[in-house]
């Protein structure tokens, strides 16, 4: 009996041995998904293993507001007009040209003042292209060193967004798409290249802005890892950071 079972176990032990392991074949979509996991523990350590840019605690305007674009070779962006009569005036006179030629702030201040607040005529100072101003928007009179953000953030730190006025004097806000604790999705027409694009706005909070750094770098992970679009991954086309949010610009699906 016991010579029956030591055969039988040599059996068994051939037979494993004899088993053919099959390789491991990963498919591009769950290379790119393991890339990005690698990104996404999200902690002080991680953050500087990566070499994320910092959002400092100074006055942000828009020749820094790009956060690192050697980080993501991504550049600046924002805003597009839509409805009202009087929008359309102010958008026809950026978009005489086929390349959709900016004004210039000082032609703004100059000939569009009156559809400005007394903070965005210090501040459109500091974005050397204008492609749209919200002329009809009821914007927010924000007051400068004011609680909330000069007044442009809720008591949460959520963007107080406003119809038809502009994000950084590109895009122009068309409606809410959804929104969650880290921000909201507005749906938004880009003035710069006449496209209807989606843009999430992170909440204007130091935790937030750290885990936004890490999500772009994930972003650009997978919009450089599916140059061909195969893999069904909505890319991210550029991001800014506007009135301390960070924003992130996407194809509208």
């Amino acid at each position: 009996l016991s010579r029956r079972i030591s055969v039988e176990n040599e059996q068994v032990e051939s037979a494993s041995v004899a088993q053919p392991t099959k390789p491991i074949v990963k498919s591009k979509s769950q290379e790119i998904i393991s890339k990005a996991k690698v990104m996404t523990k999200g902690n002080r350590k991680d953050e500087k293993k990566i070499a994320l840019p910092v959002i400092g605690e100074n006055k942000l305007t828009a020749s820094n507001e790009g956060l690192n674009v050697n980080d993501s070779q991504v550049t600046s962006s924002t805003t597009k007009s839509s409805s009202s009569n009087s929008a359309r005036t102010v958008a026809s006179t950026m978009n005489k040209n086929d390349d959709r030629e900016a004004m210039t702030p000082d032609y703004c201040l100059k000939n569009f003042g009156d559809k400005l607040t007394h903070m965005e005529e210090t501040e459109i100072v500091d974005y050397p292209k204008i492609w749209f101003l919200g002329p009809e928007a009821r914007k927010i009179q924000a007051i400068q060193g004011g609680p909330n953000n000069n007044g442009y953030d809720d008591n949460d730190g959520n963007y107080l967004r406003v119809l038809h006025d502009h994000l950084a004097y590109r895009y122009e806000v068309i409606e809410l798409l959804g929104k969650g604790s880290f921000g909201q999705v507005v749906k938004a027409l880009d003035h710069k290249t006449n496209t209807i694009v989606a843009i999430k706005i992170i909440v204007n909070k130091r935790k937030f802005h750290r885990q936004a750094l890490v999500e772009l770098k994930i972003l650009d992970i997978l919009r450089k890892s599916d140059k061909d679009a195969n893999c069904n991954v909505i890319h991210m086309k550029e991001y800014f950071f506007f009135r301390r949010h960070v924003c992130i610009t996407f194809e509208l699906l």
